[in-house]
């Protein structure tokens, strides 16, 4: 089976890959390290199993592959400070076919005096189509405890999707759409919000039936 078409015509003429804050670093204890961030945009298509990055410090001679599965945000460790990557991206689907390679990218592995980023992804998929629900991913630069609850538009707390002390590096958290009772809720804008030692993120989804 070759890959489906409507994949490879998003890879080819949609998808566009973000670098964002590339020169963050991994805090106290982790000088001699540096990451990049990076961040491209969904695909729909229902079949869609996940993405795969690529990179290296040569271009398109990349030495280096994660699978990420279904976030479209993602921070690279471990990374040599001051050293410039290459970066592609791939979307794979539940058979197992996989894209071309998105459009490259390149950034400058540094390490900086900002201590620490916490990241809270779009979920995935938005908007949200009961009963299928959707994933939240986020990522935490140190170990602490943290909530991530979702609100309505009025700012009525919905549901507690997570209140636990979680550890250092990327968390997914699935959202059913339903209250905090068990009962799916109503079509409309919600908030979804993660605090985690005095920061507050939040973005916006949407619900349909």
């Amino acid at each position: 089976m070759s890959f489906p078409t409507r994949i490879l015509n998003w890879m080819s003429s949609l998808f566009v890959l973000i670098p964002i804050l590339p020169h963050v670093s991994l805090g106290q204890g982790q000088q001699n390290q540096a990451t990049l961030v990076v961040e491209w945009q969904p695909n729909s298509e229902p079949d869609l199993a996940g993405y795969r990055i690529y990179y290296g410090t040569k271009s398109r001679t990349y030495s280096q592959v994660v699978d990420v599965g279904k976030v479209t945000q993602y921070r690279l460790g471990d990374l040599q400070p001051g050293t410039r990557y290459f970066i592609a991206v791939t979307a794979y689907d539940f058979s197992g076919n996989e894209s071309n390679f998105s459009d490259e990218v390149s950034a400058e592995a540094q390490v900086t005096s900002t201590p620490e980023v916490y990241l809270l992804c779009q979920n995935y998929p938005n908007p949200i189509s009961l009963p299928s629900g959707t994933t939240i991913s986020f990522y935490l630069p140190s170990k602490g405890l943290i909530s991530l609850e979702i609100y309505d538009i009025l700012g009525k707390r919905v549901r507690v999707l997570s209140q636990d002390e979680m550890d250092i590096g990327l968390h997914t958290v699935q959202w059913d759409g339903c209250n905090q009772q068990g009962y799916p809720v109503s079509t409309g804008t919600y908030f979804y919000v993660l605090k985690a030692n005095k920061i507050l993120l939040s973005k916006r989804l949407i619900v349909v039936h």
